[in-house]
């Protein structure tokens, strides 16, 4: 199995991980990141974006990431390699994919953090995400 910040969880056995008892990383982009589960198909994490705060803009490589929002509210900026681009709101309940070879960016709400949950498929590897550099979103505020 490839290295992973994540440890693989054995095949036909429950994998319980408390959020609380799992590490926190910060990622390249500046979340905080606590992995919880991975297996060879797939990985799960928590993220946490605190009040107001802005990630830099990544990119993952060979992975699409699956997110739902726990709670808080913020936008998502997402640009691909052929040019297309979007932003969109997200608050508590929403859900939203990040297609592999895409670039994003998230920013909390002022007065709001934003809680993700998130399933990278295939499993997540440091190796393959990109931090870009300088790239602004409009209106991207400054933290």
């Amino acid at each position: 199995m490839p290295t992973s910040i994540l440890k693989p969880t054995p095949p036909l056995a429950t994998h319980h991980v408390r959020l609380t008892d799992s590490p926190i990383i910060e990622a390249i982009d500046g979340v905080e990141v606590r992995p919880l589960c991975v297996n060879e198909q797939a990985s799960l994490a928590y993220f946490y974006l605190g009040e107001g705060k802005v990630s830099q803009w990544c990119e993952h490589l060979d992975f699409d990431e699956f997110w739902f929002v726990l709670s808080g509210s913020g936008r998502i900026a997402v640009k691909a390699r052929d040019g297309a681009s979007g932003e969109t709101q997200v608050s508590r309940g929403s859900s939203l994919i990040i297609p592999k070879n895409s670039a994003f960016q998230v920013f909390a709400m002022p007065h709001h953090s934003l809680e993700i949950v998130a399933c990278s498929v295939p499993p997540f590897e440091e190796r393959n995400v990109r931090l870009l550099q300088a790239k602004r979103s409009e209106g991207e505020r400054q933290t």
